[in-house]
């Protein structure tokens, strides 16, 4: 578990924070899609530590991996639209 722990963080760690960081850059603000999809993750990694089943470890982190995925996805249609989720169209 820890290295799918390891492998998951460094997708976040080298992937989406840069993202974050851009997308905080030229908008000054965090969008909210994005805020909740990372504290999905994190809830994610906080039910696979404390489970004491495998097989149950192993989808929580499947489904963590997947938010991160989403997340990434979020960001990158935060750059393709070039303006906040929030303001009106």
């Amino acid at each position: 578990m820890e290295d799918r722990i390891r492998e998951i963080y460094s997708r976040y760690n080298d992937e989406l924070k840069p993202l974050v960081a851009e997308q905080e850059l030229r908008m000054s603000a965090f969008e909210e899609p994005l805020l909740l999809n990372l504290s999905k993750m994190f809830d994610f990694l906080s039910q696979a530590l404390s489970s004491d089943k495998e097989e149950q470890r192993r989808e929580i982190l499947q489904k963590m991996d997947n938010i991160l995925t989403l997340a990434q996805t979020v960001c990158t249609q935060i750059f393709v639209q070039g303006a906040s989720f929030s303001e009106p169209s």
